[in-house]
């Protein structure tokens, strides 16, 4: 396999989580916000590793976005604009699958980290492929 494999699978596998993340948004009743965002979050983190793996480096386990995106700055500068919302959308790992770490998301909140989600996709797409 390839390393441009590999990182079409990265994307395939983000690519999922955002259409689940989008249509359960759109379609559920009542919104599982919760579980949209991690959706959300998830999206972002495949995405921001597939980077990392273009530049030969095997991503952390980790789900801190901000610590992924500090990684992917020191091969491009450009990802600096992107901290301040992985750091927002790292809350959303781990808190909202578990009853005791409930997170008060808002609708708004969850259609901001859908965007978010979706710039840091098309962001990492666009470093890679273009």
């Amino acid at each position: 396999m390839t390393v441009i494999d590999l990182i079409e699978q990265w994307f395939k596998k983000a690519k999922s989580d955002l259409n689940v993340a989008r249509n359960t948004f759109e379609t559920m009743q009542p919104k599982e916000l919760d579980i949209i965002c991690f959706h959300c979050q998830q999206a972002a983190e495949k995405a921001l590793k597939a980077y990392l793996i273009l530049h030969d480096i095997e991503p952390e386990r980790t789900h801190n976005l901000e610590k992924l995106c500090n990684d992917c700055g020191q091969y491009d500068d450009s990802f600096s604009e992107f901290l301040e919302i992985c750091k927002i959308m790292s809350q959303y790992a781990v808190q909202p699958r578990y009853p005791d770490d409930f997170l008060n998301i808002t609708e708004t909140e969850t259609e901001q980290a859908l965007e978010y989600a979706q710039s840091i996709y098309d962001f990492c797409w666009t470093k890679i492929f273009s």
